[in-house]
C-alpha cells in the first residue's frame, strides 16, 4: 500500500528514475483506503494502488485485537491496538486503519503511533499537526509509514484515545497490504476488516485532585517515605471502610483494598481507608512505601478495577518530614494546640471545657504525657512501612523537645507498639511556670515545622 502524493506525470517521472523507491514503499497509501465509510469499497485493491487480487481473495486475512481484551471501551482511556495480517505467500506488508463513530462517522478520539514504522495522515492527505486534525479534514488515518520494507512480520502496533464523554459504538476501520515485494504494485494481496467497540461499564477513571500529608499531622504538601498520605478526587473508590485484621498477611498490611490500590513512584503503597463520596468526592489515606525515597517529585497513581488515575505530583524528601498530631479541632483561641494524653488514654492534656465533650486538665511538671506524630524516620531496627510494629522500636535518631525555651525528658520515642506507622512521644514536662508555651520538636538538628502550643498548668 504506497500513499501517492503527487500527479501522475511526476510519480512515473519518479519511477523511472529510482525505481528504488517504489521497491522500499517511501510512503503508505493515500487516506480513505480502508473501507471507512469515506473510502473506495475496494480499499487499496484499485488502480494506483495495488492489482491483480481480489479484496479479500489472496488467501490469507487480517485481524485486530485490543490491549482490553475485547470489544469494549472505556471513555477517556488510551487503549493499544495490535494488527496483525497473515499471508504466507508474501513477504511485506502494509496497513491503514481509522476510527469512526458508528451512524454519524465523524472522527472518534485520537491516535498515538508506538513505532517508527507507523504515522498519521489527516483525511486531506496531509501528516498529522501536533494540535491534530483541521476542522476541515478531522478524519485520521493510522498507516505504515516510510520504510514498511522493515515489517516483515505483518504485525503493526498502534494506541487509540476514546472521547472522555463518548458512549456510542465507535467502528475502527482497517486494512491490509500483502506485498510479493517484486518491484511494482502487482500481484499484492489486501486484506480488510472492521472491529466493533462498545462502551465498558466499568466505573469511570480514577481522578487525583490533591493530595497531602496527613491531615491531622501537619497536612503539609511534602512528605518522606512511611509517611501517610490523604488522596482527593473523584473516582478513588467504590466503597467506604478501612481496613480490618482480615486484609493483613501475617504484620504486612495490605496494598489494595475493595480492589483500589495505590503507587507512589512506582511501589505500592498501604491502603488503609477508603471513602466514596459521590457529594462530596472520595478520599483514600495510605502509608507511603520506605523503599526507593527520593528528594524531588513523586508520582502517586490511584488504580480502581484496573483502570489507573493519571500520576499526581507530590513532592518527597528523602530524610524527614515529621508532623506531629494537631487537628483543626484541637485550635484554641486561634492557636493550634498539640494533642497530648495522659497515661489514663482518655484525659487530654488542654484547658478543661475548651473543647466540648472532651475529658481534659491541664498538665503541670513532672506529668507524663503522651503525643503522636508520622513521617519522623527510621528506627532502630528499621521497620519499614506497612509493618505492625513491635515493642520499644525507638528512632534511631536523637530527638529533643522543648516547652518553650526548657528541654523536656524524653521517655520514649518511637513507633507506637502495635500500629503501622504511627510514632509515640512519652514526654515528661519540665519545671516551667504556669502558662502558654510553644512546643519544638527535633530529630536530630531538624526541626518539625508546625507551630503548635500548649498550656501548662501547677
Amino acid at each position: 500500500m504506497k500513499r501517492s502524493s503527487r500527479g501522475n506525470a511526476v510519480r512515473l517521472a519518479v519511477l523511472w528514475a529510482v525505481p528504488a523507491l517504489m521497491l522500499a514503499h517511501k510512503a503508505g497509501p493515500d487516506p480513505g483506503v480502508n473501507g471507512d465509510p469515506s473510502s473506495n469499497p475496494a480499499s487499496c485493491s484499485q488502480t494506483d494502488c495495488h492489482v491483480g487480487t481480489a479484496l479479500n481473495g489472496g488467501g490469507g486475512g487480517i485481524a485486530v485485537t485490543s490491549s482490553t481484551g475485547g470489544t469494549t471501551y472505556t471513555p477517556g482511556v488510551k487503549q493499544s491496538f495490535t494488527l496483525t495480517i497473515t499471508d504466507a505467500a508474501r513477504q511485506l506488508f502494509g496497513f491503514q486503519a481509522s476510527i469512526r463513530f458508528q451512524g454519524t462517522n465523524a472522527q472518534a478520539g485520537t491516535f498515538t503511533t508506538t513505532a517508527s514504522n507507523t504515522f498519521i495522515l489527516c483525511s486531506n492527505g496531509s501528516t498529522r499537526p501536533s494540535g491534530g486534525c483541521p476542522a476541515g479534514a478531522p478524519i485520521e488515518y493510522v498507516e505504515h509509514g516510510p520504510a514498511p520494507t522493515s515489517n516483515r512480520t505483518g504485525t503493526f502496533t498502534f494506541d487509540w484515545t476514546p472521547p472522555a464523554g463518548a458512549t456510542a459504538p465507535i467502528i475502527l476501520y482497517f486494512a491490509g497490504n500483502a506485498a510479493n515485494n517484486d518491484g511494482d504494485n502487482t500481484g499484492d494481496h489486501i486484506y480488510n476488516s472492521r472491529l466493533t467497540l462498545t462502551a465498558s461499564t466499568a466505573s469511570a477513571k480514577p481522578v487525583i485532585s490533591a493530595a497531602i500529608s496527613a491531615g491531622a499531622f501537619g497536612a503539609f504538601t511534602t512528605f518522606t517515605g512511611g509517611s501517610w498520605i490523604e488522596i482527593y478526587g473523584s473516582n478513588l473508590a467504590t466503597t467506604t471502610r478501612q481496613w480490618t485484621g482480615a486484609d493483613f498477611i501475617g504484620n504486612n498490611a495490605p496494598t489494595s483494598l475493595d480492589n483500589v490500590s495505590v503507587s507512589i513512584n512506582g511501589r505500592p503503597a498501604y491502603v488503609w481507608v477508603l471513602v466514596h463520596d459521590s457529594t462530596n468526592g472520595d478520599q483514600l489515606n495510605v502509608q507511603a512505601p520506605t523503599d526507593g525515597a527520593i528528594s524531588g517529585n513523586a508520582q502517586i497513581v490511584v488504580t480502581v478495577n484496573g483502570q489507573a488515575s493519571d500520576p499526581f505530583t507530590l513532592i518527597e524528601d528523602s530524610t524527614f518530614m515529621g508532623g506531629l498530631l494537631a487537628p483543626p479541632s484541637f485550635k484554641i483561641n486561634n492557636k493550634q494546640y498539640i494533642v497530648g494524653l495522659f497515661s489514663d488514654g482518655v484525659t487530654y492534656a488542654i484547658p478543661p471545657g475548651a473543647i466540648a465533650g472532651v475529658s481534659s486538665r491541664l498538665p503541670k511538671p513532672g506529668d507524663l504525657v503522651t503525643f503522636y506524630g508520622v513521617g519522623f524516620g527510621e528506627t532502630e531496627h528499621r521497620v519499614g512501612a506497612g509493618v505492625i510494629s513491635p515493642a520499644n522500636e525507638k528512632l534511631l535518631n536523637s530527638m529533643t523537645w522543648q516547652i518553650g525555651s526548657t528541654n523536656a525528658t524524653v521517655q520514649f520515642g518511637g513507633l507506637a507498639p502495635g500500629s503501622v506507622g504511627l510514632y509515640q512521644f512519652n514526654i515528661v514536662i519540665p519545671a516551667v511556670a504556669p502558662g502558654e508555651y510553644k512546643v519544638t520538636v527535633r530529630v536530630g538538628s531538624v526541626a518539625v515545622v508546625q507551630d503548635l502550643t500548649i498550656q501548662i498548668g501547677q
